[in-house]
């Protein structure tokens, strides 16, 4: 796993680098702006790219994705995962990290962008559903984005190995999809930081 190049992600650096210089323009020649300085440093916050590194990876176990807390737990007959799957919805908040994560390795099915086309600009995608494979055991992925965030950002590789960057979500919500067979350790109401375990298959 190569480690970031750079503690930003991508998605904020042109807006945090010209915050930063107009930052230091406007204190050169005019004198230092706390205001200027506080939104440099809350951009700088928002769009914040950690490292979240785990000691041991296991086959088998899935891991958050994001920074966020599970808002509920539900079975949900789905056409793509089966009947009694497990839907698992975390909510992603505005001061959680908006980086996002892979579970594990697994390679990209399909991919469906839902946008709202009576909106303007009709390239934002409102909904992203995702299926993946993971060594023959298929998870759907559904990312919403809130009425704060810009975009979905996802990076469309086809194979994705376990804690790849694999987008941005400012906030909103995260569903995660899995098969009957799949182990939840966490309850709702819990908060995880990307890449710890939720859970594991039994077969």
């Amino acid at each position: 796993m190569i480690k970031n190049s750079c503690f930003i992600a991508k998605e904020g650096k042109c807006l945090v680098y010209s915050l930063c210089a107009l930052f230091f323009i406007v204190w050169i020649f005019f004198g230092f702006c706390p205001f200027l300085l506080f939104v440099a440093l809350a951009f700088i916050f928002i769009y914040r790219n950690p490292e979240r590194d785990i000691e041991v990876f296991e086959e088998g176990a899935l891991y958050s994705m994001a920074d966020s807390k599970i808002k509920s737990i539900s079975v949900v007959d789905d056409c793509d995962i089966g009947s009694n799957s497990t839907l698992l919805v975390f909510k992603k908040r505005f001061f959680d990290c908006g980086v996002l994560r892979a579970l594990t390795d697994m390679k990209i099915d399909s991919i469906v962008a839902i946008k709202d086309k009576s909106k303007i600009n009709t390239t934002v995608i409102d909904e992203l559903d995702i299926v993946a494979d993971i060594n023959g055991t298929k998870i759907k992925i559904i990312l919403k984005k809130s009425l704060i965030a810009k975009n979905i950002y996802f990076y469309d590789n086809k194979n994705i190995r376990f804690k790849d960057r694999i987008g941005f979500l400012l906030c909103g919500e995260i569903g995660i999809i899995v098969p009957s067979s799949f182990r939840i350790e966490h309850g709702v109401g819990d908060s995880v930081k990307a890449n710890s375990r939720l859970g594991y298959f039994t077969n």
